[in-house]
């Protein structure tokens, strides 16, 4: 399972126990590890569940699509960077 592969990386980047943001986080690194193999309009929400040990129903809770998904990846790097920089990051 995803949760278990990538259970360092995703404690230390959301910085603490909570349930759906480290779903969230499993999911995002369940669809960089797919893109390695996979355009994104190949990748399936099938194939995402399935890589990250979840149910369908548990992908659709959090995210209206995998391009949701994306998005929310995306506006999560970019806050991280400006804090970094210590700049204000509004999503």
């Amino acid at each position: 399972m995803i949760q278990l592969r990538y259970n360092k990386y995703i404690q230390r980047a959301d910085g603490g126990n909570d349930m759906a943001n480290t779903t969230k986080l499993a999911l995002e690194a369940s669809l960089k590890e797919l893109l390695r193999t996979k355009p994104i309009d190949r990748i399936t929400i099938n194939d995402l569940t399935e890589h990250c040990g979840i149910s369908r129903m548990t992908f659709y809770y959090h995210f209206k699509d995998i391009y949701d998904l994306v998005e929310w990846a995306c506006g999560r790097t970019e806050s991280v960077r400006c804090r970094a920089k210590n700049i204000r990051y509004v999503a």
